[in-house]
């Protein structure tokens, strides 16, 4: 077409759109499809990500299932070989079990038929004994009293059990209800035979003369005022334990030995066991007190106010006589609740609770595991507390420049070594033995040492190596003999 101005021919502006319009629609049909293949090909590579992130977990999987598996029977195989294993020690065990029963069967029933046989020789030579007793008592009087001395030294021919060869369950069968309130005999240290009458009566003396000593150890403390220290406190509380340990035992046995009636009851037995555990115990905490009461004034002189005043050394002593006393009252009880069965014969002088335990018709190896528990604690603590105590003090005392403070030192403190060597050397042999080990004469000679004759002891050698109190019974006696003068 020709314009009718310039004569220009233009084509028709409908076309000229059509084609720009085809132009961009067919641009953005290409966009389009490149948009698509480019999100087609991110989900593809998504997709291919995923699978092999599948695969990798699936062979983890695999891997982890076949280490479980190969675990799981290597803990079966190990506890089917414990399983095993101790199946085997069982069968072993339980073998072992049968045998030791049946021994102790065949033991049990060897020691009734013995037992059997010497019942039924005793019945017999009992039962001649009573026919040879009816027939002499037909005779004349002097007749009878001539075969009197025949007939009982045959009877002491007879024997009878002891207490410690008869089964504990023969023995709690033939306990008979009633008989625990019944009174218990002791068999005492003395008969009456001449030389031990001259024993009774230097035992006698002994006893007063230590009476004496500690009475008169406890005056001279509280009279004099240059005794008014710790150390002279504690040393009366150990005089009076001393003295109260004295009448625990001697009374009795004095009083059994002059009238012949060697019987005591269970109260009575009780209020023994109870002082002699009290004193005993509260002495094995004291001597540990004084040890320490040592320990400051040699090796703290300066500090030793501080170190000891008088309210921490009351303190101590009630304390040790608390701890005495409870341990006193435990074992009494716990002893006194045992069933007692059998003749109820103490081979004793005084109650005990060793020996006591002996006579019980029941199980006592948890009371007397108890008590050896007890006495470690009573007896060895306070015996290292001791022993550390006076090493400290050697090595104090060994690197003093006076030779006169270290003369003081020794003299002092050997003093209290000899009585803490004399009192736990006895009650450990006492209280801390093996059974195995123990005898009943042992038991009374060691008893009667510690019971009578440490007593004794104690105030002997706190005077004899003590100028201290040496000087305060001459001011003393010398005071009593102007008061007579007047």
């Amino acid at each position: 077409m020709t314009h009718p101005l310039n004569g220009v021919s233009r084509q028709p502006p409908l076309s000229g759109i059509k084609m720009i319009f085809h132009g961009h629609y067919s641009q953005r049909r290409f966009s389009l499809r490149h948009l698509e293949k480019v999100k087609l090909q991110m989900a593809l590579e998504l997709v291919r990500k995923e699978l092999e992130d599948t695969l990798t977990q699936e062979a983890n999987v695999g891997r982890k299932t076949v280490i479980w598996k190969e675990k799981v029977e290597m803990q079966r195989q190990r506890f089917k070989l414990e399983f095993e294993k101790h199946r085997g020690f069982l069968a072993q065990e339980e073998q072992r079990q049968l045998r030791w029963l049946e021994a102790e069967e065949r033991t049990t029933l060897q020691r009734l038929r013995e037992s059997k046989n010497r019942l039924a020789q005793q019945s017999k030579a009992l039962k001649e004994l009573a026919d040879e007793l009816q027939e002499r008592c037909q005779r004349p009087a002097l007749g009878l009293l001539e075969g009197v001395r025949g007939v009982l030294n045959r009877s002491k021919a007879v024997t009878r059990l002891e207490a410690e060869n008869i089964p504990m369950e023969l023995k709690t069968a033939c306990c008979i209800p009633g008989r625990r309130e019944l009174l218990r005999k002791f068999q005492g240290l003395f008969n009456h035979t001449r030389a031990h009458q001259v024993l009774f009566m230097m035992l006698l003396t002994t006893v007063l003369t230590s009476l004496f000593g500690n009475a008169l150890m406890i005056l001279l403390i509280h009279r004099e005022r240059r005794l008014h220290t710790p150390m002279y406190f504690l040393l009366s509380q150990l005089s009076l334990m001393d003295v109260m340990l004295v009448f625990t035992t001697v009374p009795k046995m004095a009083a059994d030995y002059l009238t012949g009636n060697k019987a005591i009851s269970r109260a009575g037995c009780g209020v023994q066991i109870f002082f002699l555990l009290t004193t005993d115990g509260g002495e094995c905490f004291l001597l540990a007190a004084m040890a320490y009461d040592r320990y400051a004034a040699v090796c703290h002189p300066l500090r030793y106010p501080t170190l000891m005043s008088w309210q921490l050394c009351l303190r101590m002593t009630m304390s040790c006589w608390f701890l005495g006393a409870a341990d006193g009252l435990l074992q009494a009880v716990a002893t006194l609740s045992f069933p007692y069965c059998g003749a109820h014969e103490i081979d004793h002088f005084f109650c005990e609770a060793p020996v006591l335990v002996r006579l019980a018709c029941a199980d006592t190896s948890v009371f007397e595991n108890a008590m050896y528990i007890c006495c470690v604690l009573m007896l060895l603590v306070p015996l290292s507390l001791i022993l550390s105590s006076y090493g400290l003090i050697l090595a104090a005392v060994l690197h003093m420049r006076s030779t006169e403070a270290r003369k003081k030192a020794f003299a002092t403190c050997s003093s209290h070594v000899a009585v803490v060597g004399l009192f736990y050397g006895a009650a450990i042999f006492i209280y801390m033995r093996p059974k195995s080990h123990r005898s009943t004469n042992h038991d009374k000679v060691v008893s009667a040492f510690y019971t009578l004759f440490t007593p004794l002891l104690n105030p002997l050698i706190y005077s004899v190596r003590n100028s201290e109190v040496k000087e305060a019974l001459t001011r003393c006696m010398g005071r009593c003999v102007a008061l007579s003068h007047e």
